[in-house]
């Protein structure tokens, strides 16, 4: 939910050596270096822009989700019985 200054980020990615192909009002179409292997997704680029920003500089929300499941313990019979089977097929 953070808003990066694009020339922020811009300044971010060729100082990676991550040349910006072209530009739109929609985003930017980026090549990677190809001795970057582990930069392969969008997900990538923006965990390397992310990174040199600062994750720290990144304001958490003040609200929290979570969801709770429950499920019963399982059978501890049932699951000995399942081991004892495995082994036994070998």
């Amino acid at each position: 939910g953070k808003i990066i200054d694009r020339e922020k980020i811009k300044k971010i990615l060729t100082s990676l050596d991550i040349v910006i192909v072209k530009e739109s009002d929609l985003g930017l179409l980026v090549q990677v270096p190809t001795y970057r292997v582990d930069v392969t997704r969008e997900a990538d680029v923006i965990e390397e822009i992310l990174r040199i920003y600062g994750y720290n500089n990144i304001e958490l929300s003040s609200k929290l989700n979570s969801s709770i499941s429950y499920s019963s313990k399982p059978d501890i019979d049932i699951i000995k019985n399942n081991v004892s089977d495995y082994l036994l097929a070998g």
